[in-house]
This record gives structure tokens, sequence and C-alpha cells, in this order.
């Protein structure tokens, strides 16, 4: 398990230690439990990732998957606030602002959701998939099948 690893270091220690991750996974075939809120680090070391939010499982699937095209919107708003590499390009795409300030029973993130619907509020939403390989805990997928169960694992190649 390794919480937050390079949150505190510089950035030749960080390639370091990134490094000596990846080598334990593919030249020792060591699982690696990654804790991070960086997605940047994230998608160098992580063949999958689960985006949580306020103690949920908001989207899991494919890291590729995942950063390259988030679903759920709280994933959209991690993924616009990463800085972009080209300097010219503004840092970001999408604002994240309080859209409600009430308290939610169903979605943990409805207060801040910019895509909150009626059934946000009231109701838990179920692990839908709308794509192989990936589950979306939003309203927004509703058409979409559901996971048989709330274990989420389901969606990673064994």
């Amino acid at each position: 398990m390794a919480d937050e690893p390079v949150s505190m270091v510089d950035a030749s220690l960080r390639a370091t230690i990134l490094s000596s991750l990846r080598k334990l996974n593919q030249d020792f075939g060591i699982s690696i439990l990654y804790i991070t809120h960086d997605l940047t680090t994230a998608y160098q070391i992580c063949e999958n990732i689960l985006i949580m939010y306020a103690g949920s499982v908001v989207e899991a699937g494919s890291v590729e998957q995942v950063i390259r095209n988030p679903k759920h919107p709280y994933t959209q708003l991690l993924v616009s606030s990463m800085p972009l590499p080209d300097k010219s390009k503004r840092w970001g795409g999408v604002e994240f602002e309080e859209i409600q300030l009430r308290k939610s029973s169903g979605c943990k993130f409805a207060p801040r959701c910019p895509a909150a619907m009626q059934e946000c509020w009231s109701q838990r939403p179920s692990f839908y998939l709308p794509d192989d390989g990936r589950t979306v805990a939003c309203f927004l997928y509703k058409d979409q099948p559901t996971l048989a169960s709330p274990d989420v694992s389901q969606v990673f190649p064994t």
C-alpha cells in the first residue's frame, strides 16, 4: 500500500519513487494499492483506478478510460483541473462551484454537481456500465445496464 508516496518530494525523487513502484509491479508481480489525490501520478503508475468522493466510489475502470474520457461529473472536474503541459493553453476548463448548499440524502456529490437532477437529491445512484470495463455511479447513465452487485472490482480484468 502506497499512501501519497510522492506528495511532498521534489521532481527527481518523485520520478525515482514512481519508477521503483512500477519495477516492483512489472518485474516481481507485486500489486500496489496507490492512494493519491494526484491524478497525473496515478495515470503514470496505475492500470485501474477508483475515483472516490466523500468516501464513496463514483467511477471505476482502467486508468486510460477514466482519465482520458471521464464520465462522472466529479471525475470530469478533477481531470479538468490537471495542469496541461502546453504553457500556452489555459489550465483547467470546467469551473468547480457550489450549485446547491443543501444536504443530499441521495448522491453525495449532488450539492456540488453541475449536472444534478431531482433524483440525485433523494436516491443513491446504482453503478451503471456506460462502457466495457468501467462503472459510474451517476444518474446521467441510468439508461445503461447496472452492475449486479456493488462490487466494482467486477469491471476490472482478472
